[in-house]
């Protein structure tokens, strides 16, 4: 929510050229922050890779390739738009790890940088910030990506042996 709201206060006030600046420095700062306060690790994967850093490995490729094996080009009902779709959790008891994932829907709002129609300013921002980028070309309503977090359950899941019944 923090750079959902950080990110559409710079677009309000800079365009896509601020919102692009918003993802590129701001998001890791913000996702670093939230993963110290809360003891978390968290972040952001595109079906298509925007910026070097957010390849897709392990458990978040496999999430996505599922999802994006059911979605569908145009979503032809709310039910079946990524963004109503169920999250995918799961505790890897293996590094007591709970896992958890929910699917990025491409809004309206993002299709000035993700769309297929980009201005020539905002390519050149893309173009400047992000020379390998492959993050463009999504329709709204498209599974554009996804947010995952893993949680640590090591404290959790074993149980004291001095906490009364």
């Amino acid at each position: 929510m923090q750079l959902r709201e950080t990110l559409m206060g710079a677009m309000a006030q800079g365009g896509p050229s601020a919102g692009i600046q918003i993802c590129r420095d701001e998001a890791p700062r913000i996702a670093d922050a939230v993963s110290a306060k809360h003891g978390v690790a968290l972040g952001r994967i595109g079906v298509r890779t925007r910026q070097p850093t957010n390849q897709l490995d392990g458990w978040q490729r496999e999430v996505l390739e599922a999802w994006a094996a059911q979605s569908v080009e145009s979503v032809e009902s709310v039910e079946s738009a990524p963004s109503q779709w169920a999250p995918h959790v799961r505790h890897d008891a293996g590094t007591s790890t709970l896992r958890w994932a929910k699917a990025i829907e491409t809004e309206g709002s993002c299709l000035a940088c993700h769309g297929s129609n980009i201005s020539d300013s905002t390519q050149a921002a893309l173009d400047e910030r992000y020379p390998e980028d492959e993050a463009t070309g999504f329709a709204q309503g498209s599974l554009r990506g996804l947010i995952w977090v893993e949680v640590p359950t090591a404290a959790s899941a074993a149980p004291r042996r001095d906490a009364p019944f």
